[in-house]
């Protein structure tokens, strides 16, 4: 009867143990998909996706009518709080850059237009916002925010970042963008 109770008690450790370990890896990965900062060049890719999609006030904003300006486009969202935080230093960011040929496009995912006018009062930005269509996020392969891409005058795709940036990394960035040939 004594053995009976030690393989239990052995059984319910091992089986405390595997559980701990499947929370720890679950924890670990989510924090890496949203805390993870990383900017990935990609220079052998030539152009990225064209794409056109509305403003709030149901404009359309195609990207190809933006060639010849080095741009960021950003996917993000107002619920997610490294969005909020890099939101007022891009408006810095492209302020001080828009008369050098630079352009944000922001593309807001699957919200509802009451809740990103909510967001724009807190908020104010003078870059496009654009309403995602679910086609663009995927075409992007977006699938952590922010995620930012930033694209070359020519149009091909200068880098990748995953996670909130900075102003003062904006500038770095955006300042060699613009200076590239």
């Amino acid at each position: 009867m004594g053995e009976r109770i030690i393989k239990k008690i052995i059984l319910r450790i091992v089986w405390s143990l595997i559980f701990l370990c499947l929370v720890f890896i679950l924890v670990k990965n989510l924090t890496l998909l949203t805390t993870s900062k990383s900017s990935i060049p990609f220079p052998e890719l030539d152009n990225v996706p064209d794409f056109t999609l509305n403003t709030l006030d149901g404009k359309e904003v195609a990207l190809s009518n933006y060639k010849g300006n080095g741009m960021m486009i950003n996917f993000w969202a107002s619920w997610c709080s490294p969005c909020k935080k890099e939101m007022p230093a891009i408006e810095n960011v492209y302020n001080s850059f828009k008369e050098k040929g630079f352009e944000v496009l922001a593309i807001n995912l699957g919200e509802k237009e009451e809740r990103i006018v909510d967001f724009l009062e807190k908020y104010p930005l003078s870059f496009p916002i654009l309403l995602d269509d679910d086609i663009v996020s995927t075409d992007y392969m977006v699938h952590s925010l922010p995620t930012s891409y930033f694209v070359e005058p020519d149009g091909s795709l200068n880098k990748i970042h995953i996670g909130e940036l900075s102003e003062e990394e904006l500038y770095k960035i955006v300042s060699e963008l613009l200076t590239t040939d």
